[in-house]
């Protein structure tokens, strides 16, 4: 992913190529960011609840 111009880059590239090693990881890094980014803001909203 090193280099990529995007999460997005990766997928694209291996689905042009038929690899999926790329796409796997791409994809990873992609929902590995949405899970981060969900807890964040998780977290934000019981910290603004009280």
């Amino acid at each position: 992913l090193a280099g990529a111009a995007t999460l997005g880059t990766p997928i694209v590239a291996g689905l042009q190529n038929q690899n999926t090693v790329p796409m796997l990881q791409g994809a990873a890094a992609t929902a590995a960011l949405a899970f981060l980014c969900d807890a964040a803001m998780v977290a934000v909203a019981g910290v603004l609840r009280r």
